[in-house]
């Protein structure tokens, strides 16, 4: 799912995201996945929603594209077992 929802994406995010994703998927087919390095990726995988989202602002159609790629993030880090603190950005001062 985040791979077809990240093909809506501006181009650069995009590919930068679908690497991201590839990258994810290897690391998961390991027999003992590094969760420290699976959760670095998802950390990244959630900053480039970040920018999509602020590049976006205003688009309501790619806003629900967006929230449902953030559900999905977010259950992926559930079923990883890592958690979602290791993943979320630093909040804003």
């Amino acid at each position: 799912a985040l791979r077809d929802q990240a093909q809506t994406f501006p181009a650069a995010q995009k590919a930068d995201a679908l690497d991201l994703i590839e990258d994810i998927e290897t690391d998961i087919q390991k027999p003992e996945p590094d969760k420290s390095r699976l959760a670095r990726r998802l950390k990244l995988l959630g900053a480039i929603a970040a920018t999509v989202g602020t590049l976006t602002s205003g688009a309501v159609t790619f806003s629900s594209d967006l929230n449902q790629f953030a559900g999905n993030l977010t259950e992926l880090t559930k079923t990883l077992g890592i958690p979602i603190e290791q993943v979320q950005p630093p909040a804003a001062p």
